[in-house]
């Protein structure tokens, strides 16, 4: 589980303060939501659904992960 307030006080710290309507945080660099894209591969285990749960999680603390899942071929 994620500690929210210990997640808070951390992301406060290396300036990622200000948050949007929706409470996502801000990147420092412009006024855009602070948004991570995750590629999951499905090869022997569930990683897209992993990614999924990872994705939920930070949700919860106001980071924006976009899952892609891509073909091991590709």
């Amino acid at each position: 589980m994620i500690d929210v307030k210990q997640a808070n006080a951390l992301r406060d710290k290396i300036g990622l303060a200000k948050k949007d309507a929706d409470g996502f945080r801000l990147r420092t660099d412009k006024a855009e939501r602070l948004r991570i894209q995750v590629i999951a591969i499905a090869a022997f285990l569930p990683y897209p659904k992993l990614a999924e749960m990872v994705a939920d999680q930070w949700r919860k603390i106001g980071i924006q992960a976009d899952v892609r899942e891509m073909e091991r071929g590709l």
